[in-house]
C-alpha cells in the first residue's frame, strides 16, 4: 500500500490559504511590500518629578496645626 503524500509545505494535513497566512508571524506578513523595520526612537524626558515647596518648619507647624479639628489653636511665636 502507498504512503499517504504529504502537503506541499511538509505538513501532515493539508492546509487552507487562510490559515497558512496566519501561521505567518504579523511582522513577516507585508515583507514583499518592501517596509523596514526599524526600533522606535524615543524622545528625552523633558519633564521633572513634582518636588514640593521648602517650607521652614516653623510656617508646616502652623500649618498642621491651623488644619486640626481642635477648638483652641496654640501657635509658638519666637
Amino acid at each position: 500500500m502507498a504512503a499517504r503524500p504529504l502537503s506541499a509545505n511538509g505538513d501532515r494535513h493539508s492546509a487552507s490559504l487562510y490559515s497558512q497566512t496566519n501561521s505567518i508571524p504579523e511582522i513577516a506578513r507585508f515583507k514583499n511590500e518592501n517596509i523596514i523595520l526599524l526600533q522606535l526612537d524615543f524622545p528625552s524626558r523633558t519633564t521633572r518629578d513634582y518636588e514640593g515647596p521648602m517650607v521652614s518648619p516653623m510656617i508646616q507647624a502652623a500649618i498642621e496645626n491651623a488644619m486640626k479639628d481642635e477648638e483652641h489653636i496654640e501657635l509658638d511665636a519666637k
